[in-house]
């Protein structure tokens, strides 16, 4: 709770600073959008998403292939000792 009201007051600072100088503020002004952006973007965690996400789908294409074929062979007394 003390958190949110310090976060209240720390916005309604910075939005008295952000009238006070105008052009300085435009110039550094992040969005809630350009933050969440950049946020995304950095994250690692969405980035392994994207890639087991990938890896399903690779796994499923496999799935639907039939499987390689293959032979047996089975030979008894190959080399022979006797005629």
């Amino acid at each position: 709770m003390r958190i949110l009201f310090c976060a209240a007051l720390f916005g309604l600072a910075a939005a008295g600073a952000a009238k006070a100088q105008p052009e300085v503020q435009v110039q550094n002004l992040l969005t809630r959008g350009d933050a969440v952006a950049r946020a995304l973007e950095s994250d690692p965690g969405v980035a392994a998403a994207g890639e087991g996400l990938r890896a399903a789908e690779a796994l499923a294409r496999q799935a639907r292939l039939r499987p390689n074929p293959s032979l047996d062979v089975q030979l008894e007394d190959f080399g022979g000792s006797g005629p």
